[in-house]
């Protein structure tokens, strides 16, 4: 679990891959002394995850972000479909 951990890599979201690593090579974790107090009796709990923020530059660029309007293909270009899956299938609810 630890290798498997080790080599994921996730872009662009935050993720609690590096605090699994904390807990799975703890030494206590690792000679199976655990218990459903293990977090809090280890000083996992309430553990800040790593702050990110983003540069001004990147926001900025964000919220003036305009998704264009047509699109190039195998060196084909095209409009964007105005209508999707998502649009297509109209108003619609979980379990009702």
């Amino acid at each position: 679990m630890l290798l498997a951990l080790r080599e994921t890599v996730i872009l662009g979201v935050d993720t609690s891959v590096s605090f699994l690593i904390e807990v799975l090579s703890h030494p206590d974790f690792i000679e199976g002394k655990t218990h459903t107090g293990f977090l809090e009796e280890h000083g996992f709990m309430g553990k800040p995850g790593k702050e990110r923020s983003l540069p001004d530059e990147v926001l900025i660029a964000a919220a003036l972000f305009k998704p264009r309007k047509s699109v190039t293909l195998g060196g084909i270009e095209g409009k964007t479909p105005s209508t999707t899956p998502w649009t297509e299938i109209g108003s619609w609810q979980v379990g009702g």
